[in-house]
């Protein structure tokens, strides 16, 4: 499998833009929606609408814009084979169907970045109280202070153990990793 990086300047056009309506490929609420790749309504609508601060926004951006080449050649995005979301919480903040909360992708790609001793496409290496401080800062810049918090709490007590481990290289290994 290779790792297909977005470069910094490819990164920063999805950054403060206006939002783009109407939305574009609507998630619905049926199941199959989950591992779906959602980067269009998240990059073009989703978050353009939030706003969140330019940090939260910068790695979420990055983590919707990295993909990976499998063995067979086909294509697919980070939040499709590699994130879960958020881990062992639902979900559930989104009248637009079922999707991935956007922290919780950008939160797995940190991961996913620290178990690859990888700096971000802006040559920063996020440390684990960073990450989870940017997925609390994201749900309290929608507006669920109450879920952001919760949630932040489980991240501290539970996210050193998994911040820790080594990448499996699953679902194949990565052979190589190139920047587009």
């Amino acid at each position: 499998m290779v790792l297909i990086r977005p470069c910094k300047e490819r990164v920063l056009s999805y950054i403060d833009i206006e939002p783009k309506y109407p939305p574009i490929e609507i998630p619905t609420a049926c199941p199959e929606e989950w591992g779906k790749n959602h980067k269009a309504f998240v990059l073009r609508t989703l978050l353009p609408e939030i706003s969140p601060p330019e940090y939260i926004w910068k790695i979420a951006a990055e983590a919707y814009l990295t993909k990976f080449e499998l063995s067979g050649g086909e294509i697919v995005s980070f939040e499709e084979i590699l994130s879960d979301g958020s881990s062992l919480v639902p979900d559930m903040a989104y009248e637009n169907g079922m999707i991935k909360d956007p922290w919780a992708v950008a939160h797995d790609f940190v991961f996913f970045l620290n178990r690859l001793s990888l700096e971000d496409a802006f040559g920063e290496r996020w440390t684990l109280r960073k990450a989870n401080r940017m997925y609390r800062d994201g749900w309290y810049c929608q507006g669920f202070v109450g879920i952001g918090t919760l949630w932040w709490i489980g991240l501290c007590v539970f996210s050193w153990i998994p911040w820790g481990t080594r990448f499996k290289n699953r679902p194949e290994p990565i052979e190589d990793i190139i920047e587009k």
